[in-house]
């Protein structure tokens, strides 16, 4: 055999043959007549096809391993018809033993058709663009050949579990030759069709790229949550400020409308009433009458007056109402008072009913009965609220008490409020010997009853 360094020198040479094998277009292997194996690269695309007799002419050169024919031609022949080979299986790790650095497993590979399992590793858009795809193999990479089954690579994504057939090539350090420092690069496998390759099994869709992308993508839509939340926390405490605020105002404006009402009422039940029996009684040229009738009107007016300044529905306990309520009109007499009922308990307009019946009682019991001490007791159950006024007074006789023609509308007015709240008014009285005023009212929660 020619040393390496002399084959170049013998100009263009000829070989017959049968390709094996194509790759990449312009690459093949040639089995010569005498049957070593040649690797043909050619001038530009032969437009031949793997299992076609073909004589090719090129400049022969030699890296130590393989034979090459450079720069070549090529034409098919006539000639003996292509056996397809036998396809070795080899084990995953058979091929890592032959993948590994020696060099007799290495070049025994040349040209031979075998079937190898293993996964698709990560691969660049160089790798696919040219597709040549490396195939992870028992810890090793082997380059796989896609050139000449292009269709095959469709699907192929990195984990893909592959079967592949092909026939090997020996790839070293430079082609064509050298005459030092010769180095075998590995094997490639070349795919020469597309059923030669076998998907066995695809990777799981949660692969590490997938699951930093939906953890990345989660925090990302938590984030958006939480900043939506909050901004509608904002909006809805502001929208709930604004009806806090509506219905305040609506219901401060209802509480006037039936603070009118209450008033207008009471003025046309009360007052109209006394003006109205004054004017008669000016009629009738009873001046006396008229003077006493116009003398209670004023006083109806100052408490009338009074309760449009005071405060004493608002006092969280009924006691401390009716402390309030009386306090203007006790002077030297001493009240005791026993009402130990929460004021939410009971409606607005019961509590002023209830005010207006006991000032009228305690009135007329320090004006009228001279009264020194007034003990005002009762209690709520339900609906129903039951309280008494008691003093120690020079009393009267109940059946003589004088009517509203001499201008004395207090009992009268008692039992008009009481008779508005389903109620009632007991008085209970005689000449030295005291008085008390027994009520009884129903809470209907209306806003009835007025200022006295």
């Amino acid at each position: 055999m020619l040393p390496p360094e002399t084959l170049p020198r013998l100009g263009r040479h000829l070989a017959k043959g049968i390709i094996t094998t194509i790759w990449q277009s312009r690459n093949a292997l040639l089995k010569m007549q005498d049957g070593r194996i040649a690797v043909v690269e050619f001038s530009e695309a032969p437009g031949l096809r793997r299992g076609q007799a073909v004589e090719v002419i090129g400049y022969p050169s030699t890296d130590g391993f393989t034979l090459s024919l450079s720069r070549s031609i090529g034409r098919p022949t006539g000639g003996k018809q292509f056996e397809e080979p036998a396809v070795k299986e080899l084990s995953e790790a058979d091929m890592s033993n032959r993948m590994s650095n020696d060099y007799n497993l290495k070049t025994s590979m040349q040209g031979r058709r075998i079937s190898v399992c293993g996964t698709i590793a990560d691969f660049g858009d160089l790798q696919k663009e040219q597709k040549v795809l490396p195939l992870s193999v028992a810890g090793r990479l082997l380059d796989v050949d896609f050139s000449q089954a292009g269709d095959a690579l469709d699907g192929i994504v990195p984990g893909c579990r592959m079967r592949i057939a092909g026939t090997c090539v020996l790839a070293t350090e430079n082609w064509p030759a050298i005459s030092s420092g010769i180095k075998l690069r590995g094997i490639r496998l070349v795919v020469d069709r597309p059923e030669d390759v076998a998907t066995l099994s695809r990777p799981p869709w949660w692969t590490p790229a997938r699951l930093t992308a939906a953890i990345a993508i989660l925090v990302l839509a938590i984030a958006a949550i939480l900043v939506w939340n909050r901004q509608l926390r904002r909006l809805s405490e502001k929208r709930g400020r604004e009806l806090f605020q509506e219905r305040a105002a609506s219901a401060l404006a209802e509480q006037k409308k039936a603070e009118r009402t209450r008033l207008a009422v009471e003025i046309h039940d009360s007052i109209s009433q006394i003006l109205t029996g004054a004017a008669m009684q000016l009629d009738a040229g009873e001046t006396g009458a008229a003077k006493r009738i116009l003398a209670s009107c004023r006083r109806e007016l100052r408490a009338c007056l009074w309760d449009l300044r005071s405060r004493a529905l608002d006092a969280d306990g009924f006691a401390d109402a009716v402390r309030e309520t009386l306090a203007a009109h006790l002077g030297e007499c001493n009240a005791v008072i026993d009402m130990d009922i929460p004021s939410s308990r009971m409606s607005e307009g019961l509590r002023h009913a209830a005010l207006c019946i006991i000032r009228e009682a305690t009135v007329n019991a320090i004006r009228h009965g001279k009264a020194r001490t007034v003990a005002v007791s009762g209690e709520l159950d339900g609906r129903r609220l039951a309280f008494s006024v008691v003093d120690d007074g020079k009393g009267f006789d109940p059946s003589n008490v004088r009517d509203t023609k001499d201008g004395h509308f207090g009992i009268t007015g008692m039992k008009e409020r009481a008779k508005a709240f389903g109620g009632t008014v007991e008085i209970s009285s005689s000449p030295e010997s005291g008085t008390e005023v027994s009520v009884l009212l129903e809470d209907n929660n209306a806003d009835k009853g007025g200022c006295i």
